[in-house]
């Protein structure tokens, strides 16, 4: 089809007119948290992936994060973005198996502490782990992967699991002593878990013993790794740690495997501490966010041969900072 001069007139002035509009999308900042609009003629002058990375890229977008100071409501609808991402394959498990609080006591107290070992996968993903209503959980993330560990509050039947408390005959919970919680929470870090658990203690990882990872030792660089811990306050208005003589030891256990590791430790309110139940999506939960290619090391240098920069975000319940971030390149 041939066109009109009228047709090649509208042609111009439509060209002329895009010309004279500043080009304007989103843009991560180097952190990769929140966005932010620009004007401007490349994509590299903002901090966006370079040309090369954008002629090449087969891996997703860098991490959706709300950003460093945001409402509670936009972080809120932040979560809800991140739920709907969520799969079963990317939910972490923590409920023990029966099998598990027949066969694995120390004193006749069940162990239902879980834990596991994941490799990063080959694309971005978000996992969770939900339905904390007085457990810890520790998140331990490096360059190779993730491990997480959830430890109970208290039993469900008495003798069976509960590592902060046990069940008296009243159906009430009792603070076990912390000599206890060492022997069913802590030591277990050091001991071979019996193939019926769901369990990867950190000397299965260190001796190249996990069930599951590519890494035969991915804990061998403590210097690489970061520690987070999130476990139950004293009451909605009082943050400080519930079982603080119980969470010193569990930290002193973490550090003599992984010295140079920072550990990072949070609290968050539990179902009996003036729970709210309206808010239950946003309390107990936490997110670790990983994306293969959050940006490459030449954003600015386009003559460079671009290196993969990977980045790992851990959340918890619905605040507007990461406590851990971790970049690395691949």
């Amino acid at each position: 089809m041939r066109l009109t001069s009228f047709a090649w007139r509208l042609c111009l002035i439509g060209l002329a007119a895009a010309a004279s509009i500043p080009t304007r999308f989103p843009v991560p900042d180097n952190s990769g948290l929140g966005s932010r609009e620009f004007s401007g003629p490349t994509f590299a002058d903002y901090g966006l992936p370079s040309e090369k990375r954008a002629a090449n890229d087969d891996d997703p977008d860098p991490l959706d994060s709300p950003g460093r100071r945001v409402t509670a409501s936009k972080q809120r609808a932040f979560i809800q973005r991140l739920d709907k991402t969520i799969t079963r394959e990317n939910s972490l498990a923590i409920q023990p198996h029966e099998t598990q609080l027949e066969g694995w006591k120390i004193d006749g107290i069940s162990i239902s502490a879980t834990s596991e070992w994941k490799d990063w996968p080959r694309t971005k993903t978000t996992f969770r782990m939900a339905g904390l209503t007085g457990c810890t959980a520790i998140i331990i993330v490096n360059s190779h992967g993730f491990w997480q560990g959830h430890i109970w509050e208290a039993e469900g039947t008495a003798g069976k699991g509960g590592g902060f408390n046990e069940l008296l005959a009243n159906n009430q919970p009792k603070e076990r002593t912390d000599d206890v919680f060492r022997k069913i929470a802590v030591d277990i870090l050091d001991q071979s878990a019996p193939d019926i658990a769901f369990y990867e203690s950190l000397a299965d990882l260190k001796g190249g013993k996990g069930k599951k990872g590519a890494t035969k030792n991915p804990l061998a660089d403590s210097a690489d790794t970061k520690v987070f811990i999130l476990t139950k306050q004293k009451s909605k208005t009082d943050s400080s740690t519930l079982y603080s003589s119980k969470i010193e030891i569990l930290k002193a256990k973490l550090r003599d495997y992984l010295p140079a590791s920072p550990i990072v430790q949070k609290t968050y309110i539990g179902r009996d501490t003036d729970y709210d139940a309206d808010s239950k999506p946003y309390k107990g939960e936490i997110y670790i966010q990983y994306t293969p290619w959050e940006r490459d090391t030449c954003e600015k240098d386009r003559k460079k041969e671009p290196r993969k920069v990977a980045k790992a975000m851990v959340w918890y319940e619905d605040k507007e900072q990461a406590p851990i971030e971790k970049e690395w390149e691949t």
